[in-house]
């Protein structure tokens, strides 16, 4: 299968972003005060204010609407649904980041390439694709770019699952922002050090990087072990809907979720089969 982001909405429109959000069922969560981000009863404060059990339960939980990426070689009806059926496809929580990974044979050099993504088409296999029987561990070729009106990106990962009697998920920071690197051990790329003013959700300007990208290989590759990899890109934090609700109506936020999210996207999975 492949992946894709999309909405989940009873109003036949989509709340596409946390900034401009108005959840999804209609007149029972369509206001701040019906989906839980603002006190009820005109309260500028949160607490001995009864609160909905409905937003309580359901609708504070819930966030923007997700999106579709497909790589298409033209924007035409035909294009586009021949990437679908090759699972070219990749999704994000609602930001239009973009995303895309191969496998294959490649050198470090490679990034540094005028051409990388013909060359990666000619070489390798692009994501929602299968890699067969090797002898050698394959690399993997990562690259992620911001949308420009959002944040910058954060760090990039790659999360490989596999089966040996019992599932299993194993996950690595492959590029990390602000010129650092994973470390051997964790494989973690520092925390950010990115930050949120929630009284007005203006982010950090000096944190997150426009474009990621990276040459990976899996340290724990073995040529008898299906496997499938697939990569999911983080953005440095940004403020969630509720926080918006809550500054536009000047109550605090609710105390019980949190004031930021972390906008992402992720991608179709590569398989490997030995």
């Amino acid at each position: 299968f492949g992946l894709i982001g999309a909405s989940d909405s009873h109003v036949a429109g989509g709340s596409f972003t946390e900034r401009d959000y108005w959840s999804k069922v209609g007149i029972i969560d369509s206001t701040p005060v019906a989906r839980g981000s603002v006190p009820l009863d005109g309260a500028k404060a949160w607490e001995g204010v009864p609160r909905s059990p409905n937003a309580e339960n359901w609708f504070i939980k819930w966030g923007a609407s997700g999106l579709a990426g497909v790589w298409a070689e033209e924007n035409t009806r035909e294009a586009i649904f021949d990437a679908m059926a090759r699972r070219e496809t990749f999704a994000t929580t609602g930001p239009r980041i973009k995303v895309r990974s191969f496998m294959g044979d490649f050198a470090a050099s490679d990034l540094e390439r005028s051409d990388l993504v013909t060359h990666a088409y000619a070489s390798s296999v692009p994501m929602g694709g299968t890699v067969e029987t090797r002898n050698s561990a394959p690399q993997m070729l990562v690259m992620a770019m911001r949308d420009p009106l959002s944040v910058p990106l954060d760090r990039v990962q790659v999360v490989k699952v596999w089966h040996d009697g019992t599932a299993r998920e194993r996950i690595w920071d492959v590029a990390c922002a602000d010129g650092n690197a994973p470390d051997q051990e964790t494989r973690r790329c520092p925390s950010t050090e990115a930050t949120v003013n929630t009284e007005t959700c203006e982010p950090s300007s000096n944190h997150g990087d426009p474009d990621l990208s990276a040459i990976w290989t899996d340290p724990d590759w073995k040529p008898d072990q299906a496997a499938a990899y697939y990569v999911r890109v983080l953005e440095i934090p940004t403020c969630r809907w509720s926080t918006f609700d809550a500054i536009k109506a000047g109550t605090p936020p609710h105390p019980d979720v949190p004031q930021t999210v972390v906008e992402r996207a992720y991608t179709s999975p590569i398989w490997y089969e030995p």
